[in-house]
């Protein structure tokens, strides 16, 4: 009768120690290709939740209760890692993880806008030669020059002639490019005879 009690009481001690009874978990977390240590990668038991993450080396550690294990280790580009294994000592796992799905390149091209308070062209206008072909003419083609008239800033000569009076200059004070070339004398009488034909011109940009 005495030894059965001394069994029951010494059973009684000793099962709390064998259920609370762990072991250390341990290793490395490396890429599987370059063999480079993965810094701060994520390892934990998915039954218990415990869980750490890998130091500066690659090496983490962990401490687990004995029994059915599901160590998950992830990292960010990498594909995830399953292992399942009965712990009932130390073990030593070293972790390889492949790299996950590499997305291809996107390029993204936009035009950059100029700020008006940078740009060395303040004055600027791009009149539409559609619009100037609207203004009414006196036989002939409409004559830029006359519907630059029409501009804010820009004043006309005698009646029947071309001169542009720009911003309170005088007409030979104005510079007149044909394709980057200087056009030295154009002004039309009445009709448009010496002045600049729209049929001929794309584009007119006023400074």
């Amino acid at each position: 009768m005495f030894r059965m009690l001394a069994a029951v009481i010494l059973f009684t001690i000793f099962i709390p120690t064998i259920q609370a009874q762990r072991f250390t978990v341990h290793g490395t977390v490396t890429d599987q290709k370059s063999g480079e240590q993965l810094i701060a990668a994520s390892i934990f038991d998915m039954i218990s939740l415990d869980g750490a993450n890998s130091n500066n080396y690659g090496f983490y550690s962990l401490s687990l209760k004995q029994g059915k294990i599901k160590l998950k280790c992830a990292y960010v580009g990498y594909e995830e890692k399953l292992i399942e294994f009965a712990l009932n000592k130390d073990t030593l796992i070293n972790i390889q993880l492949n790299q996950g799905l590499t997305l291809q390149e996107v390029e993204i091209v936009s035009s950059r806008e100029e700020r008006i308070e940078r740009s060395t062209r303040m004055s600027t206008i791009d009149v539409p030669i559609e619009q100037i072909k609207k203004v009414p003419a006196l036989f002939g083609e409409v004559d830029v020059l006359k519907a630059l008239q029409l501009l804010p800033g820009v004043n006309g000569g005698s009646e029947g002639t071309s001169g542009l009076y720009v911003r309170g200059g005088s007409p030979d004070q104005n510079l007149i490019l044909l394709d980057g070339t200087l056009v030295l004398q154009c002004l039309s009488f009445g009709w448009n005879i010496f002045g600049l034909q729209c049929g001929c011109i794309e584009k007119c940009q006023p400074h």
